[in-house]
């Protein structure tokens, strides 16, 4: 486990919160963010040809970051307290 990882499972820890949340933020909307969950069918070939460099996977992600921040909303915390901490997205 990376020290970056313990940090944040230990100020989970001091917060009297459980790693899978006490809010029940859904399985998608935690870390990484699984790019190619997040595509519409038109976006998919760019993103199989270009991967990550895609454009089309960026705005993936930022549907993505946008949930995130709009569930966090819903539920009056913020996005760590609600979902956990962020991170890279990953194709799959």
């Amino acid at each position: 486990m990376s020290a970056r990882r313990a940090a944040q499972l230990a100020m989970l820890a001091q917060r009297g919160m459980q790693e899978d949340d006490s809010h029940g933020c859904p399985a998608e909307l935690r870390a990484p963010c699984v790019v190619w969950d997040w595509l519409r069918a038109e976006e998919r070939p760019a993103v199989e040809r270009l991967g990550m460099n895609a454009t089309e996977a960026i705005s993936a992600w930022r549907r993505w970051l946008n949930a995130r921040r709009a569930y966090a909303a819903d539920v009056g915390a913020t996005e760590f307290e609600a979902c956990g901490p962020g991170g890279r997205p990953t194709l799959g």
